[in-house]
């Protein structure tokens, strides 16, 4: 489903849809609907596929291997999740004291709208150039001058 939503709506229309989607999954289980908000995060689960293709991109334009960038963001997502259950279980336990649990489900809400504000101001500052890089396999080149550092930094091998 992803490659055709990517396909259709391009990589930030995609990640967009991931962002609104967690939003209502969000909300959907701070009142209590559980299986519409797992329904939700279906899709909203998704947002990663863009991301990391955009952080590949980057990464490898720099010369970094792709093995190597994937276990960057690898690690990056190990150390994001052990800190998230030490920040959400501070969070539940404070909503709890109100007699609030469900009100836990504000935090994951809060970063997802971050998220979404942060990728709008990327997209305004760098466009992303083909819509289809992440279904094809191959992640694009995210600016104009990434071309010309790869070409500056081949050059400067041949020196």
């Amino acid at each position: 489903a992803a490659p055709s939503l990517i396909r259709r709506l391009g990589e930030h229309g995609f990640a967009t849809s991931c962002h609104v989607a967690s939003l209502a999954a969000f909300l959907r289980f701070r009142h209590g609907g559980f299986w519409t908000g797992l329904l939700l995060l279906i899709v909203g689960q998704q947002r990663r596929s863009t991301s990391t293709s955009w952080v590949v991109a980057e990464a490898s334009a720099t010369g970094a291997g792709r093995g190597q960038i994937i276990g960057w963001v690898a690690s990056l997502r190990a150390a994001m999740d052990f800190a998230a259950a030490l920040l959400y279980g501070a969070v539940l336990r404070a909503a709890s004291r109100r007699r609030r649990p469900l009100e836990v489900m504000l935090l994951p809400l809060a970063i997802s709208a971050l998220a979404e504000l942060l990728r709008f101001q990327l997209a305004r500052e760098k466009p992303v150039p083909s819509p289809t890089s992440l279904v094809e396999g191959a992640p694009a080149p995210l600016a104009a001058d990434v071309g010309n550092s790869r070409k500056q930094r081949d050059g400067a091998k041949g020196s």
